[in-house]
Parts: structure tokens; sequence; C-alpha cells
């Protein structure tokens, strides 16, 4: 695992290096560089196959194609061995130097071989070309930017502020996307001029500028239509899929372990590790302390206990109280990388993990894959209710929400209204509806949410170029209710939130996250299930539940998706309640210039009455906070010093 970088074009040595020292903490094993005519590039390592050997840049036989590559490729064996018949000589033991060779054989076709989790890029001397890559599902991180006279590229957008040739303006439409989930959607970033490489994409960038953003691989839910998966054939393949997705990820040189919650997706990942490994697995969980009932619901402990004791793993309980959340607090946002208000709490569980291991296996993907959320009922559901609705017309609905809006003054609308506002607007269809669940705030919420200037901006933007629902929710129109919301889960929440800020601050940690339950095979084979056998009546996941019950405990199949969620409602009104005041504080709010200073005082004096979620505030105090130590930082790419209470 790794953190590259690099410049085409115009460059200079000094900041290549210290784009490459901005990254680190997902490399601190060893550095590398490669300095050609017009291109130059560097990687820090975290050593993890092959320690001896394997640094990077890899070069091909005669030195033409250099390769600076982040992640692992799993299949590595076979191809290799494939590439030594056809006369390839290899200088390493190591996984990824098989991308050298295979683009000498296929070039761009060669990420059609590759098996497993990557973002690379590969230097042609020959054809003074760079070739860049993100693997298949976006579990490994890429970004580039176009500026005058060069491209650059790096694993995190630290390390283009860290070159000195990057402004850091913040984008309108990021902030607005922002503001209705606590993420930004691919490929915008915070910032102007940098964006994300989508995943399952590949560029070419030669001399003249970009060439060629070309997408190699989506998953095709049609195929439940046209081969679907019987009952009775699902769940064996399915079991097959991720037991060899969980067996490949067992590749390592250094020790290795897994995050274990006592869901069904975690612990599947540990029984299958158990059966496959003939020593104990290191797993790794944790524990809330606190007197308040609402503890309760969200401590998984005990479950995850069940699961280690079955299956007599060596196993960490990490308790985490306010004050650890308190004291984590300046570390966990700054190594977000951009603000994101769903990373804390994989923050503190890859810190203790790295304890112990330097490679950790997740459950994340299952409930994007098999149906696993709530809303994933809410939605169905909603279809079946709206279809009892269309008898009002579209005309009369347009009329009442027009009503709705010239009745609304500001920000508060009655609960009455807001739901005679959510069934007028689900009317629009699933995109509609889709959005009016995975959205805080609706459109009309912005008009107050925002300063007046910044919406001014916003509103001259073309957001719906830039809307990932409506990009993908167009792809997938002709699926059912179930599908749809399964694709739009694996393009949108999972990539642009999930994987993105697990892979951010377990990389912080120098800690390497793999993902069997979003390995391509497995996802490819999931989709081929039709969606009454993942949502079956109100039980979600069906048939991975099935597929697992010979191998874990009833109590932890049966159990219904509950989440990663710390009590931070709890936290916040107590040992967290100085950054809400601070951050949200009406001087703090109109000094920043986004959000307006009224509706976030609103919002923070709701919470503390009990009547705003917790959620819709502390994503506001995280950006606020982001902002303290990244934009008001000279250096703000470099790691804060002090306590979160110097930021107050």
């Amino acid at each position: 695992m790794c953190g590259i970088c690099g410049i085409f074009g115009k460059y200079s040595e000094e900041a290549l290096r210290q784009m490459n020292q901005a990254l680190i903490h997902r490399g601190p094993d060893s550095e590398g560089y490669y300095s050609g005519e017009s291109c130059a590039l560097g990687i820090r390592r975290l050593k993890i196959i092959d320690l001896a050997g394997s640094d990077q840049p890899i070069f091909n036989e005669d030195r033409s194609i250099v390769l600076v590559c982040n992640g692992e490729i799993y299949n590595y064996r076979s191809l290799r061995t494939m590439l030594v018949e056809k006369g390839h000589w290899f200088s390493t033991a190591g996984d990824v130097e098989v991308i050298v060779h295979l683009y000498e054989e296929y070039e761009s076709d060669l990420l059609e071989h590759l098996h497993g989790m990557f973002a690379f890029a590969l230097w042609d001397e020959r054809k003074q070309q760079l070739f860049l890559a993100r693997d298949r599902l976006g579990i490994k991180p890429l970004y580039w930017s176009e500026q005058p006279g060069c491209f650059l590229f790096a694993s995190e957008i630290r390390s283009f502020l860290a070159s000195g040739m990057i402004n850091k303006e913040l984008d309108e439409r990021a902030l607005y996307n922002f503001a209705g989930h606590p993420s930004i959607p691919a490929p915008l970033t915070i910032f102007k001029g940098i964006q994300a490489l989508l995943p399952g994409h590949y560029m070419l960038v030669k001399g003249n500028g970009i060439q060629k953003i070309r997408e190699y691989w989506d998953v095709d839910y049609q195929q439940a239509s046209r081969q679907p998966l019987a009952a009775h054939e699902a769940s064996d393949i399915i079991l097959d899929k991720l037991t060899e997705a969980v067996k490949i990820r067992l590749i390592s040189d250094v020790p290795l372990g897994a995050f274990l919650s006592g869901g069904i997706d975690s612990s599947s990942v540990v029984a299958l590790m158990g059966k496959i490994l003939d020593k104990p697995v290191r797993t790794f969980s944790i524990r809330f302390t606190g007197a308040e009932k609402e503890f309760e619901w969200f401590d998984d402990a005990s479950f995850a206990s069940k699961v280690a004791t079955q299956f007599q793993t060596e196993h960490t309980e990490e308790i985490v109280t306010g004050q650890d959340v308190w004291a984590n607090l300046l570390d966990s946002v700054w190594a977000m990388d951009q603000p994101s208000g769903d990373a804390i709490q994989y923050y503190l569980l890859s810190k203790c993990a790295r304890q112990g291991v330097t490679v950790a296996l997740s459950g994340t993907g299952g409930d994007e894959v098999f149906a696993g959320y709530e809303w994933f009922k809410k939605i169905r559901d909603s279809e079946k209710f709206h279809a009892w609705f269309r008898w009002v017309r579209p005309q009369v609905a347009q009329r009442m929400l027009h009503w709705i809006k010239l009745f609304r003054k500001d920000y508060h609308l009655s609960a009455p209204l807001r739901k005679l506002e959510t069934i007028l607007l689900g009317r629009a269809g699933f995109i509609e509806r889709y959005r009016l669940d995975r959205r805080m705030h609706r459109q009309d919420d912005y008009d107050y949410f925002f300063c007046s200037d910044l919406m001014k901006r916003i509103n001259e933007c073309d957001l719906e170029a830039v809307d990932p629902i409506i990009r993908y929710g167009t792809r997938c129109a002709g699926l059912d209710t179930v599908a749809r919301t399964s694709y739009l889960q694996l393009k949108t929440d999972l990539v642009n939130l999930l994987i993105r800020d697990q892979d951010a601050v377990s990389m912080a940690n120098s800690l390497e996250v793999r993902v069997p339950l979003l390995d391509h095979l497995l996802v490819e084979t999931a989709a081929r299930v039709p969606s009454e056998l993942k949502l079956r009546g109100n039980e979600e996941k069906f048939i991975l539940r099935q597929a697992l019950s010979h191998l874990l405990p009833t109590d932890i199949t049966a159990r219904r998706k509950k989440g990663f969620i710390f009590p931070m409602g709890s936290w916040m009104r107590h040992e967290l309640k100085p950054v809400i005041n601070s951050c949200l504080s009406k001087e703090a709010t109109t000094r920043r210039g986004v959000f307006n200073p009224d509706v976030a005082e609103y919002l923070r004096q709701g919470f503390y009455a009990g009547k705003q979620p917790f959620f819709k505030i502390w994503n506001l105090a995280v950006f606020e906070l982001w902002c303290r130590l990244v934009l008001d930082r000279k250096k703000g790419w470099e790691k804060p010093s002090g306590t979160v209470a110097d930021y107050l």
C-alpha cells in the first residue's frame, strides 16, 4: 500500500518532493522518485508484500516504462506465470510489477486482467504518454489537476496543496453537495481545479493535454433478468465467491487481522478467515461507555465478542469515550483530506488495529451489494405509495408545491408541510424519491441554508452536470427499485463516503484495509441475483444470510442492520460541546461566509432542545474545523500540532 504523486510537463524537483512528503503517512517505510525530461513520479511505500524488494518506481526490462502504484494485485502470481511464459523478465517478487509487463502486452486492455484494488500511474517514455487508472469499485483514490504548463496527480488532495501550484479555492458545487450529504461526489473535490478519477476509469495524458478519459468497467444488473440465479444455486455460488475473495486477500508478508463489529458482513469475513488460516485471526472492535441509556443501542461489542469466541480469534476490544473522541478529533478531521461527517469511528478503529497489524480486512460493501440498509425498504415501499397517489394531477401537485414555497419565509418548515412536500416531490419518480431519502436538505432549503453571496454563485453553476444521482440514475432506469437503489449506492455513497473515508483515515494510521465484499467478481455475481432474494419481504440481505447460515450463529445471521455509528449526540452535548459552540457560533459562520449564520444557530439550538438530529450539526462543525486546519493554516497539508482546543 502506498501514496503516489507526479507531475507531467514543466516541474521542479522540490515541488515533487513536497508532494511526496505530504503522503508520508501512506507509506512510512520507503520513498522513491523518477525524474525524466518531461515527467516526474514519486511514491511513499507501506511494505506489505516482498518486504526486502519491490521498492518503487518499477521499470520494465529496458526502463522505457515506469510505474508507481498504490494498492494490491491479488492475482499477481498467475499473471506473473503467464507473462514469464511470454518471455518477460521480472526484477522483483512483488505484486505490482505485473502491471508494467501487462502494459507491454495489452496497453490499456491490461486492466481487464487485474484483480485487486489499485490506483496507478504509468509513464511510457517512448510514446511520451502518462497512463492513469483506478480500480473497478474505487477502493483506492486518485486525483488529478491540469495547471498551466503541467498536469499533476496524487493519492490525496493535500499532496497538491504541498506542491505550491494549487490555489485553495473552494468549489461551490462541492459545497452544495456536501450540505445535502456529508460527502463530496466524485469527480468533484472540495477545491476548484482538482478532480477525482472515477472508479473503473482510466485516462491518457500527453504533452498537449488529456487525450482520453474512459470507463472500462461497470456492474450490469440487467443480468438478473437475462441470466438470473435461482435461490438454490445463488447461496452456494455467493459463498464460493466470498470465500475466494477472502482467501486471495490473505496474501501478506506482514501481520494481518480484521475489523469485527458483530454484524453479518464483518462476521462472515472473520468466519471465513478462520476456516482458511491455520492460526488465530486477530480481530478488533470498539465498545462505548456512558451512563446514558442511548449507549446501549450503539454498542455492538457483545455480538463481536460472541463471534470472536466462537472462532477463537485473538480479540482486541477498544473502549471509546467522548474524551477519546475529543483527544483524537484534530488528527481525524485532518486525516479525512476533505471534509466528511462520517469518518471519526473508522479513524479510531484503524488506530486501534494498527497497534497489532498492518493489514485489516473489513466488511464494508455488504449492505450496498446485498440490499442491507433500511432505506432499501423505504424506497421500495414508497413506490407502492406513490402508485396509489397518482390520482393527484401533476398540475395540482406543482401548484401545491408553489403554495408551500410562497408560504415559507425561512429555513424552518413545519412537520405537516414538510410531509406534504415530501409526498408531492416524490411524484416526480424514482430519482427524486431516492434523493429525498438520501439527502439531509432539499433544494428549496438551500435558499436559506447558504449565505446569499454564495447562493448566487451556486445558482450560476450547472449542478445537474455534476449530480451523481442524475448521472447514474438514468443509467439504471430499466431496473427494479431494489436493483436501482443498490446500483446508486455503489456509485455514490459507497465510493464518495464509506470507501473514501475508510481509505483516508486508515492510511493516516499507515494501515491497509482490504474489502472482500467488494471483490468485483462477487459484485458481478450478486448482480445476477434477483432483488426478491436480496430483500425478501422485510428481511434484508436474505441470500447472504442463507449462504452463511451454516457458518455463523443464528443470532448473528438474524440480526437487523444497525450500522457502525458512534453515540455522537450524547458526546456533542457534553465532551464535544465546546467544538459545536465554537464552530457554529454566529461569529464563526459569518467569518467563513458559507452557511447562513442564523440557520446554523437555529440548527444548533434545535439540537440542544432535542429537535434536530445530531448529524446535521456535526457535519457543519466538522466542515468549519476542517477549514481551520486546512484553509486557514498556510501549510494546511502538514499534520496539525497541539489539541483541538487550540483551534476553538
